[in-house]
């Protein structure tokens, strides 16, 4: 199985909805966080990662996990996972920057 995570395919140039569809057989982890073609992180639906396409596609019949990855600020530990720069300079992340990305990724679910 796989973990599919719209940002990571944003950020590497690729086609979000063309990578769900030849994926989704094997998705059993979906890694909420949503991207623009600049690379910049940003709140689920607030980017290029087609994140409410996914997961209503994937409501009717998903099993598997869901995380809120939200990264729209910089926390101890994110240089071991972020080799550049660009992360690594984002403002400190902080609860209000959580909330955001939960209320961001909450909104979709409500429509879906």
């Amino acid at each position: 199985k796989a973990v599919f995570d719209p940002a990571n395919l944003v950020q590497c140039g690729e086609d979000t909805k063309k990578a769900y569809e030849t994926l989704k057989p094997y998705i059993a982890y979906m890694h909420i966080k949503d991207a623009k073609e600049d690379g910049t992180v940003v709140p689920a639906g607030m980017g290029d990662g087609n994140i409410e396409y996914i997961l209503k596609d994937l409501s009717s019949d998903y099993v598997g996990f869901l995380s809120l990855e939200p990264h729209l600020g910089n926390f101890k530990g994110l240089e071991n996972l972020e080799t550049d720069d660009t992360m690594t300079k984002l403002e400190k992340s902080t609860a209000d920057k959580f909330e955001l990305a939960y209320n961001s990724l909450k909104s979709i679910i409500e429509r879906i």
